[in-house]
């Protein structure tokens, strides 16, 4: 518990420092941004499936919303979820 994600693999899980280390040019640090943005797309997408599409929001917590590339991914993806 506590030791999966950014922790996994940068022994930290401040997201603000690894969007840092991505700006940087750290190739890993992008790459583990992107599939974590994904892995949290396809949820978002699982719940909106199981609500028929019928999404009034999407409410991010912690400490990822901080990160406008993070968001901005995000965003992008949930354009695709049907209009209701």
């Amino acid at each position: 518990m506590g030791k999966g994600g950014y922790v996994a693999y940068f022994g930290t899980n401040n997201a603000y420092e690894i969007e840092l280390m991505a700006i940087e040019g750290d190739e890993k640090a992008r790459l583990i941004q992107d599939a974590m943005s994904y892995q949290i797309a396809k949820t978002i997408g699982a719940m909106a499936t199981v609500l028929h599409g019928k999404v009034d929001g999407i409410i991010l917590t912690g400490g990822l919303p901080i990160i406008l590339w993070f968001v901005s991914i995000l965003k992008r993806w949930s354009r695709s979820l049907p209009r209701s």
